[in-house]
């Protein structure tokens, strides 16, 4: 077939091309169906002329039938019109004589049972022999009909054959494509049933292709997405794992701070009031905990576009400093900010400044709960053509113990960052904690 991608051009194509191989058939096994009716009456016919001329030269001969004798003549012929109609020509070509229309009529009814030739037989067969006559050499010509029956016959046999010949050109021709049809109809019930290990794949350059092509990537796409579900499944299993752990600590403790003061089974009143601190300090960390598990679901519960917007980047920056500073100071720690690693003004980040506020609170309580404030805390800076990226790093208290394994802030962080084009990743190595946060970066 030829090179096309339109798949529908190449139907058209097949059905032209079937088609076309199909009437050449048609015709040719019409013609060859033609030659064998004509044989087959030829020799009827040859027997039939030479009975006719022996009868008509041996009764003129022996004077039992005047040819000249219009009644005598007419008379013969009716009554020798046994099986075919017979015609007589004289030597110049002039026509003499012919058996009569009622005679005709008569010798079909009687053979078929019917009431008229044009009911019964479709075309006129017709020969011509050399009669030898008293008045010289005459023409007697032989005529009959074709039976409708027959010719039917033939024409269903021809159209049967000419039907056949279009289906096997157009199956030849669109094998490939039927094949491709039903692998295709085999992949998709693949993936119906829960497959999507196995590729798509489909030789060609047309529609067909490229809907296998397209189906591919649909079975990667959900291979992905239930990858990435499996993923989240074990990641919530390992959070809710992870809380309940960090809940039932201080649940625990906070639990025997009030039986204590419950029971009265402190010594004095001071000790009395350093268990409600205590409780309270418990219940404090309690909500804290509760607070940032509500800020995972919002995170992570629903996949709402964020509306970025675009802002000075070094402006931004100088701005988040300056709020957290404060904070930061009276934590104890000292903050390096590497101005020098920024860029040039000016220069922009996409941002949306609603989700950043909660990177940032994440970001900073971690080193306040964390950090080792003896150590300065580094912001540093570097950038590409589409991202800058901003280096936290400090170092982490080598007695604390973390009051919360889940990470959640970080999720959180992460997930924050993904839903604003950007990047989020974290790295402890020898005793300090390194987050590297990517923004988009566009110089005008």
């Amino acid at each position: 077939m030829f090179k096309c991608r339109d798949l529908k051009v190449k139907m058209i194509f097949a059905m032209i091309v079937s088609l076309t191989m199909a009437l050449a058939v048609f015709w040719a096994a019409r013609y060859c169906g033609d030659l064998v009716i004509e044989s087959r009456y030829n020799d009827f016919y040859e027997e039939e002329s030479k009975w006719i001329r022996g009868t008509l030269v041996s009764e003129e001969h022996n004077g039992e039938l005047d040819l000249n004798d219009e009644k005598e003549r007419q008379k013969w012929l009716d009554e020798h019109s046994e099986n075919v109609g017979i015609a007589l020509y004289d030597e110049y070509g002039w026509y003499v004589a012919s058996t009569s229309l009622e005679q005709m009529e008569k010798l079909y009814s009687d053979l078929n049972g019917r009431s008229s030739i044009e009911n019964v037989y479709s075309s006129q067969l017709v020969k011509e022999y050399p009669l030898p006559t008293d008045d010289g050499i005459w023409i007697l010509v032989l005529y009959g009909y074709v039976s409708k029956t027959v010719v039917r016959a033939a024409a269903l046999i021809e159209l049967l054959i000419a039907v056949a010949v279009f289906f096997l050109v157009f199956h030849l021709c669109t094998r490939k494509k039927m094949k491709d049809f039903f692998l295709l109809e085999k992949e998709i019930r693949r993936m119906q049933s829960g497959d999507l290990e196995h590729a798509i794949s489909l030789s060609g350059d047309d529609q067909l292709s490229s809907l296998a092509e397209n189906l591919d990537q649909l079975r990667l796409a959900l291979s992905e997405q239930i990858e990435s579900e499996q993923e989240a499944r074990k990641a919530n299993s390992e959070l809710i794992t992870a809380m309940s752990h960090d809940l039932r600590t201080p649940l625990t403790v906070l639990i025997g701070y009030l039986q204590i003061i419950n029971t009265h089974r402190y010594k004095t009143p001071e000790q009395r009031e350093k268990y409600l601190l205590l409780a309270e300090k418990k219940a404090c960390q309690i909500r804290q905990l509760s607070d940032r598990l509500f800020e995972y679901s919002l995170v992570f519960g629903t996949d709402e576009l964020l509306q970025l917007e675009e802002t000075d980047g070094r402006a931004y920056l100088d701005r988040v400093l300056e709020e957290r500073t404060p904070e930061l100071s009276s934590g104890g720690f000292c903050v390096i900010y590497d101005r020098d690693s920024l860029p040039p003004s000016p220069w922009f980040l996409t941002l949306n400044s609603q989700a950043m506020v909660r990177v940032w609170d994440n970001l900073f309580s971690n080193v306040l709960r964390h950090g080792d404030p003896s150590r300065p805390l580094h912001l540093a800076f570097s950038c590409s053509e589409t991202q800058l990226r901003i280096r936290i790093s400090n170092a982490v208290r080598k007695e604390h113990v973390p009051e919360s394994g889940s990470g959640v802030g970080l999720k959180s962080c992460r997930r924050l960052l993904e839903k604003q084009q950007g990047e989020f990743s974290t790295e402890t190595s020898d005793g300090d904690f390194t987050a590297e946060l990517g923004l988009p970066y566009r110089r005008p």
